[in-house]
């Protein structure tokens, strides 16, 4: 979670949505929940594996253990992946528009 907040404040400093975002990721991680190493561990190898960046390898096995319904990234090494299992892998900018398309529609 600390790298998402280091990352968004480093590369959108000035963007005039930075507040209003970082206010939404608040959200995002309080109606999460935090999966334990443990609960992951096993899948961590297989992932080491296919992923070229073998860092990111925890955040694809546990993505598949808590059953999430995407990654969002902009890490190349793991969206050149597309998916994690049946996970896909998106950027930003896809899921927000995917939630402003959802928003549209309601």
């Amino acid at each position: 979670m600390e790298e998402v907040y280091r990352v968004l404040q480093d590369n959108f400093a000035e963007h005039p949505n930075l507040p209003g975002a970082l206010k939404f990721l608040e959200t995002v991680f309080g109606a999460g929940e935090l999966v334990a190493r443990r609960e992951y561990r096993a899948q961590v190898e297989r992932w080491t594996l296919r992923i070229r960046d073998q860092k990111d390898a925890p955040l694809a096995a546990a993505g598949i253990v808590a059953e999430v319904d995407a990654l969002v990234t902009g890490d190349k090494d793991l969206l050149v992946l597309k998916e994690v299992d049946s996970i896909p892998i998106l950027r930003t900018r896809e899921l927000l528009e995917l939630l402003n398309r959802g928003s549209e529609d309601s």
